[in-house]
């Protein structure tokens, strides 16, 4: 499921619960619903849900370029190499986060199985409402769950490079191997 698909899920998914309900989630839970109802009405999208999450990021931002201020000599251009490692690692454990069906317990509390998405993977859509919906579509979107991804690789090479480097280093290989054992399999049904 590409960006674009998961956006249409997201936007066009119908509400699993009506608003105000007293399922988890509903209006009438702490961290529920925080839009207006004439907002919710017309906007199926959990605006409230969105702006903690940005604030959220905002706030850990903030709080690790206060902490690593101290660091500046660490705090440089990276190289191609470098770049291309933290991407293809940011890829890998991104979509083991919001993706592979061993990690579906982590989802769990704010996603919905939808369907087998092949190679150890899982279509999941976000359940509920306000913050626990915004959560679900944060751990289910591979391309959304990437940024906070790349932010910690970043933070973690200025504060521990060697450690990260080293974990960057096996999320990247292991994203090489999938490419490989996908390119190996559609080989093999060219013969």
């Amino acid at each position: 499921m590409g960006y674009s698909d998961h956006m249409a899920t997201v936007v066009h998914a119908p509400r699993a619960r009506e608003a105000g309900s007293d399922e988890p989630g509903g209006n009438n839970e702490p961290g529920g619903n925080n839009e207006s109802a004439a907002a919710s009405s017309s906007d199926p999208r959990p605006i409230g849900g969105y702006s903690v999450l940005m604030v959220v990021y905002a706030v850990v931002v903030g709080a690790l370029v206060y902490t690593l201020r101290t660091r500046r000599g660490r705090v440089g251009s990276i190289s191609l190499k470098q770049l291309l490692v933290m991407g293809l690692a940011t890829q890998h454990l991104s979509r083991l986060v919001s993706k592979d069906s061993v990690l579906a317990p982590v989802r769990a509390p704010f996603t919905r199985f939808v369907e087998p998405a092949g190679e150890g993977e899982s279509n999941e859509e976000a359940t509920g409402h306000g913050l626990r919906r915004a959560v679900g579509e944060l751990l289910s979107c591979p391309f959304c769950i990437g940024q906070w991804v790349a932010t910690a690789f970043m933070a973690g090479s200025i504060a521990a490079p060697s450690a990260t480097q080293a974990v960057m280093s096996v999320l990247a290989a292991a994203q090489v191997s999938n490419y490989l054992q996908l390119a190996y399999g559609a080989l093999r049904k060219l013969d």
